[in-house]
């Protein structure tokens, strides 16, 4: 991994987190139908959620942003760590599933990639997936 300025000749700070996507480390388990209250309390953090579901599910994700000046971005990732669904911004989204196993929920701040980078944005969502 290299980390530099975009032009070459700027100074400044930056926020830098990874995720495995391969066996993800440190998700919450998310059963169906839950509530998750969570945050983003640091520019270029990343929450990880994993929920059980089976081929053929619908699966559907709602995040809602409560406070602060964050949008937030969920990704939702099959078990081969491939993406299902997203990233997406919407509050409201339905996947269907086409593969048995645990699900991963990424939620980030969507403009931790952008030209609001720079910026500290922190925020509060509410998060509930539904398995059916």
């Amino acid at each position: 991994m290299n980390v530099g300025d975009f032009g070459g000749t700027d100074v400044g700070s930056y926020a830098i987190s990874v995720q495995r996507l391969n066996r993800p480390i440190g998700c919450r388990a998310l059963s169906s139908g839950a509530v998750i209250v969570g945050s983003i309390a640091a520019p270029g953090e990343m929450d990880c959620y994993m929920v059980a579901a089976v081929a053929g599910d619908r699966v559907r994700i709602r995040l809602v942003d409560v406070s602060g000046s964050s949008v937030t971005r969920e990704e939702t990732l099959r078990p081969s760590e491939t993406a299902l669904c997203g990233p997406t911004t919407t509050d409201d989204v339905t996947c269907v599933n086409d593969a048995t196993g645990h699900l991963t929920i990424i939620v980030e701040d969507a403009h931790q990639n952008g030209p609001e980078a720079t910026r500290s944005r922190h925020g509060g969502w509410i998060s509930q997936a539904t398995v059916r």
